[in-house]
């Protein structure tokens, strides 16, 4: 992060929001170490002996089984850096997440048969309390609450302490469920395919549109003030938008021209800037995939600035 804000060119490739995912991720997983360390110790039977026995095994699986998630979370942090700042193609950020829900989810359901298997190998249990294990069981897979003949639809986890989950036994807790996961996976490749898609930009009668995944633009003549083409943009920051390894488009703000609308080619360093009335934007910068074309857009938007 301090590197990103010291060095604002790295910031065009390596959004500064994506500085904070390693940390919050490590963060997650000391909560998740900090809370399965310290669960009570459970009593299984009445021997205190095996009681003593069962709590070590116990904390080892819980322990285990954080340290494997916070493990699972580096690794996706690592891929995930590696397809920003590395990797070309923008549809690879999609492995690193799916890594990760796959790990989780593995991760999980170990967790759960590690338990079960340690609560089988004590004999010393009461029929009362093998009852409530198999009904507990019987409510959690993959870790998510499964009763279709409990009402709730949000449910506590199956540490109280951890928070919420859904119960997709329910009809709209598998609606909620694997709705969320299809629209998180719709807008990965929604953003991963708008960094692959070129710009088009259409000048026609009084209008110039810009068409651009997600931030689509159209400006009237009478809206332009000046058009003017420069080598270097000055120091800025992307506020909402896309910036990626080969393109960066949205909402930014640059030193001298405050908030822009920019939809630029980032190994191109010639500029066309449209200088706005108005202020939401001031400006909008763009060019082309090389310097000849973007000389060639910039002599193209003067002769419709004419007509």
């Amino acid at each position: 992060m301090i590197f990103l804000l010291i060095n604002s060119d790295m910031r065009k490739f390596y959004p500064l929001g994506f500085s904070f995912i390693g940390p919050v991720c490590q963060l997650l997983s000391t909560f998740l170490y900090y809370q399965m360390i310290n669960q009570p110790s459970r009593i299984i039977g009445h021997k205190q002996e095996s009681n003593l026995l069962f709590a070590q095994k116990y904390e080892r699986i819980n322990s285990t089984t954080a340290t494997l998630t916070a493990l699972s979370m580096l690794i996706f942090w690592i891929l995930f850096s590696l397809s920003i700042l590395h990797i070309q193609n923008n549809f690879l950020i999609i492995v690193p997440i799916t890594f990760l829900i796959i790990a989780v989810l593995t991760i999980e359901n170990w967790h759960q048969k590690k338990i079960h298997k340690l609560e089988e190998a004590f004999t010393d249990i009461s029929s009362e309390y093998e009852e409530n294990i198999q009904e507990q069981e019987s409510t959690w897979k993959w870790g998510c609450y499964y009763n279709p003949n409990d009402l709730r639809i949000f449910v506590p986890k199956r540490f109280a302490s951890m928070g919420w989950t859904i119960n997709i036994g329910r009809p709209i807790g598998k609606v909620l469920y694997f709705g969320t996961i299809a629209l998180v996976f719709v807008v990965i490749i929604f953003l991963a395919y708008g960094g692959t898609k070129d710009y088009e930009i259409e000048l026609e009668g009084p209008e110039m549109m810009i068409d651009a995944t997600m931030y689509d633009i159209s400006i009237e003549k009478e809206q332009i003030n000046t058009v003017s083409i420069i080598n270097q943009l000055p120091n800025g920051i992307r506020t909402n938008g896309y910036g990626g390894v080969n393109k960066s488009f949205g909402h930014f703000t640059f030193d001298k021209y405050g908030n822009c609308m920019l939809y630029v080619y980032n190994n191109v360093n010639q500029y066309v800037v449209i200088d706005l009335k108005g202020s939401n934007p001031n400006y909008i910068i763009i060019n082309d995939k090389t310097m000849e074309e973007t000389e060639t857009l910039y002599q193209a938007i003067n002769s419709w600035l004419s007509e």
